[in-house]
């Protein structure tokens, strides 16, 4: 947010508490919260006087406040998956069983490199997901 945007924020706050703001504490306020989301720090402040009504609003109330919307925001998306998603291992039960023996889940993951291979997709060690001598 700008400084305009955070003399807002604190405009909001202020007709709450009646605290009094001058350059000094909007200087303050900026410095700390400046790089936060000017809706969501409203957004903040408003969530802030509805869950906890009487306790004076810090900017560390408002970043936490920010995060927390971001948060649920994150958690609200679809998942979608990435771009080099592969199916699953016809042989992930195989794979799981080998999981504590380096050699037989090599062995496994190999195969399962080959299903990729056939079904047109690049091997696992082109994906970046393991290397060619192990996981």
């Amino acid at each position: 947010m700008n400084r305009e945007q955070c003399a807002q924020v604190l405009a909001k706050i202020q007709l709450g508490d009646n605290r009094q703001v001058d350059q000094l504490v909007l200087d303050e306020w900026f410095h700390t919260i400046g790089h936060l989301s000017f809706q969501d720090s409203i957004e903040a402040v408003r969530e802030h006087r509805l869950t906890r009504p009487g306790v004076w609003i810090e900017p560390g109330h408002v970043a936490a406040g920010v995060k927390a919307i971001g948060n649920d925001r994150v958690s609200r998306q679809p998942l979608e998956a990435p771009d080099n998603a592969a199916p699953k291992p016809a042989n992930w039960d195989a794979m799981v069983a080998a999981w504590n023996d380096p050699v037989e889940f090599a062995r496994e993951k190999a195969i399962y490199s080959q299903q990729l291979v056939d079904e047109g997709l690049p091997p696992l060690y082109e994906r970046g997901w393991a290397s060619e001598r192990g996981v």
